[in-house]
């Protein structure tokens, strides 16, 4: 994986447990098993959350190889062309 790809992630759940435990009304505490219960969820859904964007790198990560590998195509194209044009030319001068 790209390491840009890694250090957000790190960012993200440093932001995420940052958030959780700054709320004080979020703080595990004794007998609380209600904030605890909102902590689980809001993990869970950080987790879903992380899965569809995993989920959606993985997809973009195949379209750049698609992209990739259609720009070598075209650049071999492109360059056949050129090849053509030259001999085109070179021809052109010799019927003059």
């Amino acid at each position: 994986m790209d390491s840009d790809f890694i250090l957000f992630f790190l960012f993200y759940f440093r932001d995420l447990f940052e958030t959780l435990f700054a709320n004080k009304r979020l703080r595990p505490a004794p007998g609380h098993n209600l904030e605890l219960k909102q902590i689980a969820d809001l993990l869970i859904a950080k987790d879903n959350q992380l899965k569809g964007y995993l989920k959606l790198a993985q997809e973009q990560e195949k379209n750049k190889a698609k992209m990739d590998s259609l720009i070598l195509e075209l650049n071999k194209e492109e360059e056949e062309i050129n090849s053509f044009q030259k001999s085109l030319k070179e021809a052109e001068h010799i019927l003059v």
